[in-house]
């Protein structure tokens, strides 16, 4: 690739080896507009819950990697898990991004036990980053621990988004 990463995400330049082969590929049809399929990539893993793709730039051998991923988040999380308590709340968390105690605990309708059981499962995850919290007593909330790069990925969807926005 010629452009970062960043400008591949959202889709805001093109650098083309040879423009002619690009004319000919999109005359016929075989490809589209140039700087499409970085926004296509993340909305199709966005839109199917996976990770986002990991882009490797090797500068020196020339070369560019992008591993899209067949898996979700969630599938990637619970694989370790043994508890069905721990996969309860990783897919809760998943559903609802953000989460209190309160509604994690009353979502279990009694199936999982106590409500210290399921705090202790909770914190095991919060001990093993699987899970964060933010805030303290009751205005607490709890979430998925992302990885930098995926923290990268959400930021570049908003830019583009706004950019979106503004342009139309």
């Amino acid at each position: 690739m010629r452009v970062s990463k960043d400008s591949f995400l959202r889709g805001q330049e093109s650098i083309i080896r040879n423009t002619q082969i690009s004319t000919l590929f999109r005359k016929i049809g075989i490809s589209e507009k140039a700087a499409s399929g970085g926004p296509r990539i993340l909305k199709a893993a966005r839109r199917n819950r996976l990770l986002p793709p990991e882009i490797v730039i090797d500068h020196q051998s020339n070369t560019t990697s992008i591993r899209i991923w067949k898996v979700d988040a969630v599938t990637m999380l619970t694989r370790d898990l043994e508890d069905d308590i721990e996969i309860f709340i990783v897919n809760y968390v998943n559903h609802h991004n953000q989460f209190k105690f309160s509604d994690l605990y009353r979502s279990t309708n009694g199936k999982y036990g106590s409500e210290s059981r399921i705090r202790n499962r909770l914190r095991k995850l919060i001990k093993d980053n699987v899970i964060v919290s933010y805030g303290n007593g009751k205005s607490r909330v709890y979430g998925i621990k992302k990885t930098e790069e995926q923290k990268q990925v959400e930021r570049i969807m908003a830019i583009k988004k706004l950019e979106d926005t503004i342009i139309k």
